[in-house]
């Protein structure tokens, strides 16, 4: 998420908090009644604003200039669309690096504009066919609202109402709320591009029209154009949204729940990477349709494969301010609310996903703080995702926290500072604390500096069966075979040829019918007793573009495909050894690159640095019981928390 955006949510919180707009459990007598010309009003527009950057008009007039070309031009594709919406936000000034300020609602949106907004939101909800089930309180948060945020309010509810209409009348099926739960989440949420390339031209929170005109968004754009299609047939739907996962770095991500449901998914969810319980979109690092599950014996020793995304907490975007919430903002000190997380618009479900326990931590009586904060590692340290008060004894009770992952327990005073170890919540509900043990030290052979996802774990098939041939014909009529993959690649892997024969040129070919996804190919001639590499004379001279190119130049995160790649040294060279890299993520240890290892002491300490000479790094002489952190040096930035056991990295 950008600062921009950040400092969006920020304006909009304090707003939120001077609002009183509390939705009430009191319902009115012609509540469901269809007799009754009545509908709940809405009058929160008085109180609230829209954030953005830039002039209103010009952003407004770039969005319907662009609308109109696209309408008359239907076979314009994404490629152009992008170019002409470029050229557009320049010539109409629109920038995302003007400061956000805010223009509150009732200065550009009608009363007759938000009545008409009431009567079809109360009409939805009394055509459909589980109105029976939704309480007042939840239509007044998760239907009745003219908008989903500080977005600028567009007549989303008018189209989307109307194409409901056309949906039901096609597919009867869909006036079951279960059956039109499915659809919205899955096809109307996957008819958006995940290739945003248009976002930072809008710069606001994307409303329904924008995201509608560019087919693109993130996940939490995905859930929002869902959630308008939803409410607008009258369906409680909310966003729940994890703030910092528990075994991968920060990313916003959102699910669209169900207010009038008790539990959001099939079976509670166990953070214990089990494949048989991964829910798209929500834990499963890939589609389950799409999941490789892994035996052990297909596996180097000291891997596993990660199936799950850790879920530590779970929390509901609510429309009103919560009575809990602005009594905690009215009752704790500032400079201890860490605002990122804690919202005056939020309550907690993670009890609606999860297996939850209860954890306790203790500071210092003599620490004066009132704020209790259990944070999870991210790329550039920790952040939080819990939060509770300290009683008057320096106890503080987290409630409804995921299990299966490591917590530190922090305050906050404009930075964050741990106040005990960190300790792993396991599955049965037990805190093991792990505490540096400098008596006794272990020695480790690391191979990863982050977790291998089922996503990057796919890619161990792409070379399966693949051949190496050598040649001096360059039509390969001469052809030796070399090498066969035979099984999974999921690194680097070497051939050594100990009687090496010369060759002009070197290919590596996909089985017949399949494409190879090669990241690297690099051949090797002993020279005095020195290996040195030999380059493709083609590459060197710059013919190899592109992608063409990407098997040769020495950069493991980018990657080759097609039915195969051919060598050419220029002349004939004796091959000593062969180095090949499938697709990957870059995140194994890769040999001429230098790592660091950090512990877990209080703080962060160096073990030393380290340039690899081969697919792992030995460190010697640590102290053991902690967490350690391995980073790269040379390239990349994904990096997880790990612990050591029995000679293997388990993931954090």
């Amino acid at each position: 998420m950008t600062k921009q955006r950040l400092l969006y949510i920020f304006i909009l919180s304090g707003l939120m908090f001077s609002c009183n707009n509390d939705a009430t459990d009191k319902q009115p007598d012609y509540w469901l009644s269809k007799s009754s010309n009545e509908f709940p009003k809405d009058s929160s527009y008085l109180e609230r604003a829209t954030v953005l950057s830039g002039n209103m008009k010009s952003l407004l007039n770039f969005v319907g200039t662009l609308d109109g070309i696209k309408r008359k031009n239907t076979i314009l594709t994404k490629e152009n669309l992008d170019s002409i919406a470029n050229l557009l936000a320049k010539s109409f000034k629109i920038s995302e690096n003007e400061k956000p300020y805010l223009i509150l609602d009732k200065k550009y949106i009608t009363k007759a504009k938000i009545l008409h907004n009431n009567q079809l939101a109360y009409k939805g909800l009394l055509e459909s066919n589980w109105k029976n089930t939704v309480s007042f309180k939840d239509y007044q948060e998760y239907i009745l609202p003219y908008k989903l945020t500080n977005e600028i309010y567009d007549s989303w509810r008018d189209s989307l109402y109307l194409s409901h209409q056309k949906l039901i009348v096609s597919s009867p099926v869909l006036k079951n709320l279960d059956s039109l739960y499915k659809f919205h989440t899955s096809k109307t949420y996957n008819s958006l591009s995940s290739k945003v390339s248009m976002r930072m031209l809008f710069p606001s929170e994307e409303n329904y029209s924008w995201m509608n005109l560019t087919k693109e968004g993130d996940c939490v754009s995905r859930c929002r154009y869902a959630i308008y299609h939803l409410r607008a047939a009258g369906v409680p739907a909310t966003y729940d949204y994890i703030p910092n996962w528990g075994n991968r770095p920060f990313s916003r991500h959102a699910y669209v729940g169900l207010a009038n449901k008790e539990n959001q998914v099939p079976k509670l969810l166990e953070n214990n990477n089990d494949p048989k319980n991964m829910v798209d979109n929500l834990n499963a690092a890939m589609s389950p349709k799409k999941m490789k599950i892994f035996k052990t014996k297909e596996l180097p020793k000291g891997l596993y494969v990660e199936y799950e995304k850790t879920i530590p907490k779970i929390y509901r975007q609510t429309w009103t301010t919560q009575a809990e919430m602005k009594g905690l903002l009215s009752k704790m000190p500032s400079e201890e609310l860490f605002r990122d997380l804690i919202k005056p618009n939020m309550i907690d479900v993670t009890a609606q996903y999860l297996q939850t326990t209860i954890v306790t931590t203790n500071k210092s009586l003599f620490e004066n703080k009132s704020m209790a904060y259990l944070a999870t590692f991210d790329t550039n340290d920790w952040t939080p995702v819990a939060f509770t008060t300290f009683n008057w004894y320096g106890k503080a009770t987290f409630k409804d926290v995921g299990k299966n992952i490591v917590y530190l327990p922090m305050t906050y005073n404009g930075t964050l500072n741990a106040y005990e170890n960190p300790f792993i919540l396991d599955n049965s509900g037990i805190k093991k604390e792990l505490i540096c043990n400098k008596d006794k030290r272990i020695s480790m052979k690391l191979i990863r500096k982050f977790p291998l996802f089922s996503y990057t774990a796919a890619h161990s098939e792409d070379l399966k069966e693949c051949r190496i041939e050598g040649a001096n014909d360059p039509d390969f009529k001469d052809a030796k075979l070399l090498h066969v993959v035979n099984g999974l690649v999921f690194s680097t892997k070497q051939v050594d040829f100990k009687k090496p024969d010369s060759f002009r040129y070197i290919k590596m070919v996909a089985p017949e019918g399949g494409k190879l996804r090669l990241a690297e190919i690099e051949c090797f001639s002993n020279n005095n007793g020195a290996l040195k590499k030999v380059e493709d004379v083609n590459y060197l001279k710059g013919i190899l573009e592109g992608q063409k190119g990407n098997a040769f130049d020495g950069d493991f995160s980018n990657y080759l495909v097609g039915g195969g790649v051919k060598l050419d040294f220029g002349t004939s060279v004796p091959i000593s050894k062969i180095r090949y890299t499938p697709m990957n993520d870059s995140n194994y240890v890769i040999p001429n690159y230098e790592y660091e290892l950090f512990y877990w002491d209080n703080g962060w300490v160096s073990a030393g640095k380290k340039i690899a000479d081969n697919d792992y790094i030995n460190y010697s002489n640590i102290p053991s019981g902690t967490i350690y952190w391995l980073r790269c040096l040379t390239a990349g930035k994904e990096e997880r928390i790990f612990t050591y056991e029995n000679g293997v990295q388990i993931w954090w």
